[in-house]
């Protein structure tokens, strides 16, 4: 049995809010109203801290192209940072400001958190970022897409106009997911340039003719100057 001592606990299920008192956790793993006097009793003094069931951690960066990003800037840190070494019941990584995924699982569940979410999903790298959190350990895990700091959305959903805010949100994916499937990088960069310099020109490559439509009754041919002769058709030489 686990008992914790002198803690602050904090339980909104229950209507405890900051009141100092032991919590008795049974080897079920269960909390228990008292201590249970048969086996052995584990006690950790908790003065001056928190005792909550779980934190969740509304706005992390934890998986994607973001923190990738952020790897790759300090690779200094995978040489100092804290190693988690392979073992039956632990897969291996590196710890440190820009840990790898299982070592985040691992760091979140220490600290008592049981909910991560990561605040900030590009389109792009959605399903890069997905398999990235399905390697984190332990905690339950969220996102949010990055679609808030779009302006045009904000101002049309700020307006009422949910359909026209649907419409240009559809319209975001719709272009990813084009320029996602190109092949080369080459490619992507020179379809985005197009697509720029069509909007902002309004000279787009391809033309349609949307005249009037004329028919065919209302037409009029001009007369020729002269009839023509008629001819008679070439004869065959005999011998």
């Amino acid at each position: 049995m686990l008992k914790i001592t002198g803690g602050k606990v904090y339980d909104p299920k229950n209507n405890v809010d900051g009141v100092v008192k032991d919590i008795c956790i049974g080897d079920d793993g269960r909390i228990a109203a008292k201590v249970d006097g048969n086996g052995s009793l584990r006690t950790i003094d908790a003065t001056g801290m928190m005792v909550f069931p779980g934190g969740v951690d509304v706005h992390t960066h934890v998986a994607g192209g973001a923190l990738n990003f952020a790897r790759g800037l300090v690779p200094e840190n995978q040489r100092a940072a804290r190693k988690f070494i392979h073992t039956p019941e632990r897969r291996m990584g590196i710890g440190g400001m820009t840990p790898t995924t299982f070592a985040t699982g691992y760091l979140y569940a220490g600290m008592g958190w049981t909910t991560v979410n990561e605040a900030a999903v590009p389109i792009l790298s959605a399903k890069h970022t997905h398999e990235e959190l399905h390697d984190i350990p332990i905690v339950d895990k969220s996102t949010l897409l990055l679609m808030a700091n779009n302006e045009i959305v904000m101002d049309l959903m700020e307006a009422g106009e949910m359909e026209r805010a649907k419409h240009v949100v559809a319209w975001m994916i719709w272009a990813v997911v084009h320029i996602a499937f190109l092949i080369g990088h080459r490619n992507r960069v020179i379809v985005m340039l197009q697509w720029w310099w069509a909007y902002t020109t309004f000279h787009r490559g391809a033309r349609l003719i949307t005249g009037r439509a004329y028919e065919p009754s209302r037409i009029a041919f001009p007369a020729p100057d002269r009839p023509m002769a008629a001819t008679a058709p070439p004869q065959r030489a005999t011998a």
